[in-house]
């Protein structure tokens, strides 16, 4: 994986060193492609083939890449380049941005920082964007939350959260070559950042990352919406952790996914129960526990230990924190909050930041006894 420092203007025209190496990640990971056209929209751009340097592109000009039988075919004004095993395409300058196209299929261009390596597995390209961390950061923010929120606060947590699990995880798809993906098996990496909140954020906690009190970084789990109250991760993965600790998080009431309901039949919920889990439904004392279950803080089981975790899973539910409530012929299911509970609310830190608390107070709420310090700084204490 190449190194290099690069210079990063924001749009203010304030500068930043960036602190770290670039990553691979995986663009259109979920997708079969056999032909795409690359653009250059900002810089000159060098185009190798087997390693060797077979043509350029300047501002505006493009190629098209396509498979043909084992190998990539390069193809400049419709005149033949050759034909390659692997192609990079590398920018010439300090900001490089490119536009690439899957052609024949109904998927939509999207525009990238920095550079693109492309080869072929399994009769598709695999195509890997070569990007410094910084604008991969503000590219995942942009894709996961662009709309949630407009706050800069907000923004700089996410970015913090982003960061700490890139280069936490980095190794994720070592044996595939590259070090993440664009989907959630990783972070949602859908195109370059071109939102100016989101730049400032990502710049004025450039190199920024969250760690525990061994000063190693955290895994930065979170969630939607609490339903006002985070559960401890081991509760949910078997895994004790010093900072991912249950809290009572009142911030998270009163937004848009603090709350949900769904109705069905009792028959169909006792069904259910019986036929998943062999539920002994025909018991009077069980039966009325399964159609008059009440969880006023989280539990980890529903009667007969059935985990909550798992109905969620079968049944679709936005959370655990669920209860269960004889209607008629129906049973109400009335819960709270959305996702798996663990560590950070987004929207109870978008109240936080509506009340005018820092990324830093509020990343230090939802994870315990940590700290938000720069990269530089682990790579010292190693």
């Amino acid at each position: 994986m190449k190194k290099r420092v690069i210079i990063f203007l924001t749009l203010l025209t304030v500068s930043a060193v960036i602190f770290a190496s670039d990553f691979n990640v995986r663009i259109f990971s979920q997708d079969n492609i056999k032909s795409v056209t690359i653009t250059s929209l900002v810089g000159k751009y060098t185009i190798s083939g087997n390693e060797a340097n077979v043509t350029t592109i300047e501002k505006g000009e493009a190629v098209t890449l396509s498979i043909e039988k084992t190998k990539i075919r390069i193809k400049r004004d419709n005149k033949d380049v050759g034909l390659f095993n692997n192609i990079q395409i590398e920018g010439d300058g300090l900001k490089n941005i490119f536009k690439i196209k899957p052609l024949n299929q109904d998927l939509n261009e999207r525009i990238y920082d920095d550079d693109l390596e492309l080869s072929i597995e399994k009769g598709m390209l695999k195509i890997v964007n070569n990007v410094n961390i910084e604008h991969y950061v503000a590219g995942v923010v942009q894709s996961e939350i662009l709309g949630s929120c407009d706050s800069l606060e907000f923004f700089k947590i996410q970015a913090i959260i982003s960061r700490t699990y890139a280069i936490n995880n980095m190794m994720k798809h070592y044996k595939e070559g590259y070090n993440l993906c664009d989907d959630v098996h990783c972070q949602v990496y859908k195109s370059r950042c071109n939102n100016y909140q989101i730049l400032m954020a990502t710049t004025l906690t450039t190199g920024d990352v969250i760690v525990d009190k061994t000063k190693r970084m955290i895994s930065a789990a979170f969630c939607s919406n609490s339903g006002g109250e985070t559960i401890n991760s081991e509760e949910l993965w078997s895994i004790s952790t010093t900072y991912l600790k249950a809290v009572v998080d009142t911030f998270s009431n009163g937004m848009r996914n603090s709350s949900w309901e769904k109705k069905m039949p009792v028959r169909e919920w006792l069904n259910y129960l019986k036929t998943t889990y062999k539920y002994p439904v025909e018991d009077t004392a069980m039966r009325h526990k399964a159609l008059n279950f009440e969880q006023t803080t989280r539990k980890m089981y529903f009667p007969d230990s059935i985990p909550l975790k798992s109905i969620r899973k079968d049944m679709d539910f936005k959370s655990t924190f669920f209860s269960v409530k004889k209607e008629g012929d129906n049973v109400i299911i009335k819960g709270k909050g959305y996702g798996h509970g663990v560590g950070l609310s987004q929207e109870g830190a978008i109240k936080m930041v509506r009340y005018k608390y820092k990324a830093s107070q509020i990343l230090k709420f939802y994870y315990k006894d940590v700290d938000i310090i720069n990269y530089e700084e682990i790579k010292k204490i190693d």
